[in-house]
C-alpha cells in the first residue's frame, strides 16, 4: 500500500497519476491499473488529511459576513432586514431557523442570488 507523507509524495502521486490518465484508461497494463489505483486511494487519503473541504456557509454565516463587510451592528442590520432585533438575534445564535421573508429581504437589500441563498437553508 502506497503512502504519501509529503508535499513532495503528494506531487509526485499526482505526475504519475497524469502520466496514467494520459494514456487513457483502455491504454493501460494490469499492473498500471492497479498501480494507478493504488495512487488515487493514497493521494484521496492525503486530500483528505490536508485539503479538507470546508463546510457549507449558512445563513448566519452570511448574516456575520455581512456585518463585519459593513461594519453594522445587529440592530442596524436588523432594520435593513425588516426583521425584529430578537429574531436576528435568534437565527445568528441557530436557536431560529431563517425563513423565506428573511431570504427574501437578503436577496432584495444586498442582491444577492436566490439560488445561492435557497442552496444556504
Amino acid at each position: 500500500m502506497i503512502k504519501i507523507e509529503t508535499k513532495q509524495d503528494y506531487y509526485s502521486a499526482m505526475a504519475e497519476i497524469e502520466t496514467y490518465l494520459g494514456k487513457g484508461f483502455g491504454g493501460l497494463s494490469v499492473a498500471e491499473d492497479k498501480r494507478l489505483e493504488e495512487l488515487s486511494t493514497a493521494v484521496e487519503v492525503w486530500e483528505k488529511t490536508n485539503f479538507p473541504i470546508p463546510k457549507q456557509a449558512s445563513i448566519p454565516d452570511l448574516l456575520n459576513y455581512i456585518m463585519r463587510e459593513r461594519n453594522v451592528t445587529q440592530s442596524k442590520l436588523s432594520e435593513e432586514l425588516d426583521v425584529s432585533k430578537s429574531n436576528l438575534s435568534a437565527i445568528l445564535s441557530g436557536k431560529k431557523r431563517v425563513n423565506l421573508d428573511l431570504v427574501r429581504s437578503l436577496h432584495s437589500k444586498f442582491k444577492l442570488d436566490g439560488n445561492m441563498l435557497l442552496e444556504l437553508l
